[in-house]
C-alpha cells in the first residue's frame, strides 16, 4: 500500500513561510504534500486585476514553485477553476491507478465568492470520499470571532463597539500564547516576545483595527 499524501490547494497564500496549514500538511504526512493553484477564469477577470498584477502573480508562483520541490514536493498549476481542475486531476490519478489524497488543506478566505466556492468544494470532496482541513491565515481575527448576536451572526455598525470587542479578543489571544510560549522558552526570550507584544500592541494594533473595521465595514454604513 502505498503511503498517504495530501493537497494544499494555495489560493491568497502564495508563500511557504509562516503558512501554518501547509505546515499542517506537512507535518501529518511527514513532507508528502503536493501543491495546487488553479487560475480560475472568474478570479482573473475582475476588473482590479491588471497586467502588472498578473505578471507579478506568474513570478511568485514560480518562487512557490521552486521554493516547494526545495522541500521535496511540488506544485502543479491548472489552467481552470477548481471543481475542474480536482475532477481532472481525480481522473487522470485513477486513470493511472494512483492513490487519491487522504486531505485537501487551504487558508480561509472571507469574500462572498471565496465563501460559496469553498461551501462547493466541500460538498465535492465529500463526494469523493477525501478529508478537508482549513484554518485561520491572513486574519489576525476572524469576522466570526469579533461579530455580535446569540450566534455571531451580526456585524458590528458603529466603531467603537467593535473597536472594544477587538482588543478583548486581541488580549486574550496575547495570553494564550504567552501561556504557550512559557512552555518551550527559556526566561529571557519571554522577555522579548514580551517587549514585542507591547510594541505591537500600543504601535501597531490601532491602525490593524481600523483597517480590519473599514474592510468589513464600510464606512458609509456606519452610523
Amino acid at each position: 500500500m502505498k503511503k498517504p499524501y495530501a493537497i494544499h490547494w494555495f489560493r491568497r497564500d502564495l508563500r511557504v513561510s509562516g503558512n501554518e496549514i501547509l505546515d499542517w500538511s506537512r507535518q501529518r504526512f511527514n513532507g508528502r504534500v503536493l501543491g495546487l493553484f488553479c487560475f480560475d477564469k472568474l478570479f482573473l477577470s475582475r476588473k482590479d486585476f491588471s497586467h502588472n498584477r498578473f505578471q507579478f502573480f506568474l513570478e511568485t508562483l514560480k518562487s512557490l514553485k521552486k521554493e516547494l520541490r526545495k522541500m521535496g514536493g511540488d506544485l502543479l498549476l491548472l489552467d481552470t477553476g477548481p471543481q475542474e481542475a480536482f475532477e481532472k486531476l481525480f481522473k487522470l490519478l485513477k486513470k493511472e491507478k494512483l492513490e487519491l489524497p487522504t486531505i485537501i488543506s487551504w487558508n480561509r478566505d472571507y469574500e462572498p465568492f471565496a465563501l460559496k466556492r469553498d461551501r462547493l468544494m466541500i460538498s465535492f470532496f465529500k463526494k469523493m470520499e477525501i478529508s478537508t482541513y482549513n484554518g485561520r491565515d491572513h486574519l489576525i481575527l476572524e469576522p466570526h470571532e469579533i461579530s455580535k448576536g446569540p450566534k455571531g451572526e451580526e456585524g458590528y455598525k458603529v466603531y467603537t463597539p467593535f473597536y472594544n470587542k477587538w482588543i478583548q479578543k486581541f488580549e486574550e489571544k496575547l495570553k494564550n500564547e504567552d501561556h504557550r510560549r512559557r512552555q518551550y522558552c527559556c526566561h529571557q526570550a519571554e522577555e522579548v516576545f514580551s517587549y514585542l507584544n507591547y510594541y505591537f500592541y500600543h504601535h501597531v494594533c490601532l491602525s490593524i483595527v481600523r483597517a480590519h473595521h473599514n474592510f468589513f465595514h464600510p464606512i458609509n454604513k456606519c452610523y
